[in-house]
């Protein structure tokens, strides 16, 4: 008879968060409350912000518990934020081992679980079983190196992960469970045609449309898909995301560089995005070639969302894209080369629909559920029957 399994996920996130990791978080403790197991998320109580209603937030169903626990917070003094990051991420790290440890000190089955590594080296002291899951390449400092000793199981999202901690920590591989980050599939098979869509997203007209959705830190390619734009003028390219000042940087560049078919997007709610899927003829994924999280490391839950949409794919040739999605699915562009990114965008639009189909197909496998169970088919391997 299989033990029952209590998963506390503790991580340093601030949630609710316009970022895609909070709500991967969120997704993934939803889904390993569904595949069985009772979960606690454990998160930092901020001086600056009142707790918000996660679940309705992410639009969570099943429900579990989460804790606040206290961090020194100087999130209100905008001037000491940045500076003060470490000591919030510390304190709150060492509050949580002594919450989790006053709370579950008699409790042997608890699996302490995170994507952050300096929580995990404080709980490794009130735990053999902590568990964790890689999302950047863990730096080779103290907290790491410890955890990398310690735990008994790891997560990735991308296969690349695993020789490198081979190589760069000794990591057996029998320790390492490999899947995907996923996305809420049938949230974007919505039943609905192109002019629907375009009139629920107030789009008028008939002209092309590509899309890139997500942040504009520097290695997600933004800056190439405006390149692209300037040699596909006909076509309306929007960016829909990115924070408010990220925001404000790009318009300037777009208005000194006159790109006149660029449009933004900001702010807009997850549960829209959808719509400007179907709305669009191209969804386009421009990550650099020049960093390693974006070649390596990086899962992109909005590549899942966009196969999920049924519509043409145009992406970055990268290892961390191609274990995903191949030739029969989307077309590659040559990463950093907007020549590249306007030709392969042109032949999307021009005929893309098939390749847009066979993504939908294939996407059917990349859920939460599918990930939350193959973590927790490990942990019973690694650590409740041990």
């Amino acid at each position: 008879m299989e033990k029952n399994i209590k998963i506390v996920y503790v991580t340093h996130a601030r949630l609710p968060t316009e970022k895609a990791h909070g709500r991967a978080t969120v997704k993934l403790c939803e889904a390993f409350v569904r595949a069985g197991a009772e979960l606690e998320l454990v998160v930092p109580r901020l001086w600056a912000r009142a707790p918000q209603d996660i679940f309705a937030h992410y639009n969570i169903k099943k429900k579990f518990t989460i804790t606040y626990v206290s961090a020194v917070d100087f999130s209100f003094q905008p001037f000491f934020e940045y500076a003060t990051y470490p000591l919030r991420f510390i304190s709150f790290s060492v509050f949580a081992a002594l919450y989790c440890w006053k709370k579950y000190r008699k409790e042997k089955n608890i699996i302490y679980f995170s994507h952050d590594a300096v929580p995990l080296y404080f709980l490794s002291f009130i735990s053999k079983n902590i568990f964790y899951d890689i999302h950047d390449f863990p730096s080779e400092s103290v907290y790491a190196g410890t955890v990398m000793k310690k735990a008994r199981g790891f997560s990735v999202q991308t296969k690349a992960k695993i020789p490198f901690l081979k190589k760069h920590f000794g990591v057996q591989e029998d320790k390492i469970v490999y899947w995907p980050n996923g996305t809420d599939v049938a949230q974007f098979m919505i039943p609905m045609s192109k002019e629907e869509a375009r009139e629920r997203v107030m789009i008028s007209g008939r002209k092309k449309i590509a899309v890139y959705a997500g942040q504009l830190f520097s290695w997600k390619g933004a800056d190439t898909f405006i390149r692209a734009s300037r040699l596909l003028p006909d076509i309306d390219f929007y960016i829909i995301g990115g924070t408010k000042k990220d925001v404000l940087r790009t318009k300037r560049e777009v208005k000194e560089s006159a790109n006149a078919n660029v449009r933004f997007i900001e702010f807009e709610q997850h549960e829209n995005m959808p719509f400007w899927f179907r709305a669009a003829d191209v969804l386009v994924l421009p990550n650099t070639g020049r960093e390693d999280i974006s070649r390596y490391w990086t899962s992109p839950m909005k590549l899942f969302e966009y196969m999920a949409s049924g519509t043409p794919i145009v992406a970055s040739r990268l290892p961390s894209i191609e274990e995903i999605i191949d030739e029969k699915m989307a077309f590659f562009a040559k990463a950093d080369n907007p020549e590249s990114f306007a030709d392969a965008i042109q032949k999307a639009i021009d005929g893309g629909q098939d390749k847009g189909r066979r993504a939908q197909e294939e996407v059917q496998k990349y859920t939460w559920d599918a990930r939350a169970k193959k973590i927790i088919t490990h942990m019973r391997a690694r650590i409740l029957q041990q």
